[in-house]
């Protein structure tokens, strides 16, 4: 279960033509999805890119991120377009708030989960 939402200025370095450079320090692979998740990553994709959200969902940290996401034409969109990012935060990082590439929303049809391991 997701709790209160708290957005966060955007990040100004992405855009619809500026990837993001990699993760926030302190964050790592999305291992959880609490309940609710695909729900608020659709919410958030009328804000800007770079917008930032951050929340907890099931005593863990977590920061979703709109940024560009590739083509992905098995799921209808052909094109790079909006998505949104969700990384969960490290356990015993200096920031309670860092993430690695997860959970992906992309323009309100599905999502794809991507587990990624250190």
């Amino acid at each position: 279960m997701i709790g209160t939402v708290k957005m966060l200025a955007p990040d100004t370095s992405i855009s619809a033509t500026a990837l993001p450079k990699g993760p926030p320090e302190g964050y790592g692979p999305l291992v959880h999805a609490p309940a609710g998740l695909e729900t608020l990553a659709k919410g958030l994709l009328v804000e800007p890119y770079g917008a930032r959200a951050l929340f907890k969902g099931d005593g863990i940290l977590y920061m979703a991120r709109l940024e560009p996401h590739p083509p992905a034409p098995a799921r209808g969109l052909p094109t790079w377009h909006k998505g949104v990012t969700v990384y969960q935060a490290v356990q015993g990082t200096a920031s309670p708030w860092a993430p690695v590439l997860v959970m992906t929303v992309a323009g309100g049809i599905g999502y794809a989960l991507a587990r990624m391991f250190r």
